[in-house]
């Protein structure tokens, strides 16, 4: 009885959680945990293995504003696990997905390699989105509206961003 209770445990600890499964972290949380807070471009990307063997993908994100902490230049190296090397894939579920030429607002924490690593995987990435000359809106899995939401929704303006985090950070 017990082997099989500790079997049906560790099945549901190992079960996957999707992004959209994970408990919402309020804005005013993801900023005070953060020691790192910037918008910025994604300028390159590359997958490596490190000296483990494991595979994982590098952002080069180019900073264009701070809001908290100290990027260490102008240009952010992000890792995340996972990625695409010559024909071997690592998934990572609820990890964040970081486009070429896309411009977002990352929250971030350093890892022990003093590498930065996203906030709570996919909560910690705002994409943001400018429609000609209205303002910017961010979103990711757990604010901002959709475009399948439009009307459901109301949009987060990057302003409006920016001034939750300042709010939380006093």
């Amino acid at each position: 009885m017990r082997l099989w209770f500790g079997l049906a445990l560790a099945v549901l600890w190992a079960w996957p959680v999707a992004a959209d499964d994970a408990i919402p972290m309020p804005i005013s949380e993801l900023a005070q945990r953060a020691q790192l807070i910037v918008r910025g471009k994604v300028e390159g990307k590359s997958v490596r293995r490190d000296a483990e063997k494991r595979i994982f993908t590098e952002v080069n994100l180019a900073v264009q504003e701070v809001w908290k902490g100290d990027p260490k230049g102008p240009l952010l190296k992000v890792v995340q696990g996972g990625g695409v090397l010559g024909e071997e894939k690592v998934v990572v579920v609820g990890q964040v997905d970081f486009r070429l030429g896309e411009e977002v607002v990352g929250f971030f924490v350093w890892n022990p390699r003093g590498e930065a690593v996203t906030l709570s995987m996919s909560q910690g990435k705002f994409l943001v989105k400018r429609k000609g000359g209205e303002g910017a809106e961010v979103e990711n899995p757990f604010h901002g509206r959709k475009e399948k939401d439009i009307e459901a929704t109301p949009a987060l303006k990057l302003d409006d961003l920016r001034a939750r985090v300042r709010e939380a950070l006093k």
